[in-house]
């Protein structure tokens, strides 16, 4: 495989990874420090950072009233909603789902992404049953 080849694999591996995390509001976030966040703006989840299987740290390059850098200071939200604020996540799986991934011993994440159990898929996304507490 020529050098060239392998740039161009590498670099489309590195977009499938960040597409997967991005996405925009679909209503309006209020914060405690009185910001609002409006419905539409872009906004980046991150779920290596979070160090918890049931939070994911959300960025966003916009400023509110209180100026505050959300990309230094990424908002904590509860992977289980994210679905309900965020364009491209799944909501979390019926429990007969669940049962299913346990017996075919195949998961999924909220990304929708496959992978085990007990594991992670390629964009750092918990399975269900890691978010759900469930392993």
């Amino acid at each position: 495989m020529k050098l060239r080849q392998v740039n161009e694999c590498l670099t489309e591996a590195v977009e499938e990874l960040t597409e997967s995390k991005k996405g925009s509001l679909k209503k309006d976030v209020r914060l405690k420090n009185g910001d609002v966040i409006p419905k539409g703006t872009k906004v980046q989840i991150d779920f290596r950072e979070a160090r918890n299987d049931t939070v994911a740290l959300m960025k966003t390059s916009w400023r509110g009233k209180s100026n505050s850098d959300y990309m230094k200071e990424p908002l904590k939200v509860r992977i289980t909603g994210l679905h309900a604020m965020v364009t491209g996540f799944n909501k979390p799986p019926s429990e007969k789902r669940l049962w299913k991934m346990m017996d075919d011993a195949v998961a999924t994440t909220p990304t929708g992404k496959r992978t085990e159990p007990d594991g992670h898929g390629p964009d750092g996304s918990p399975s269900w049953m890691l978010v759900l507490g469930l392993i």
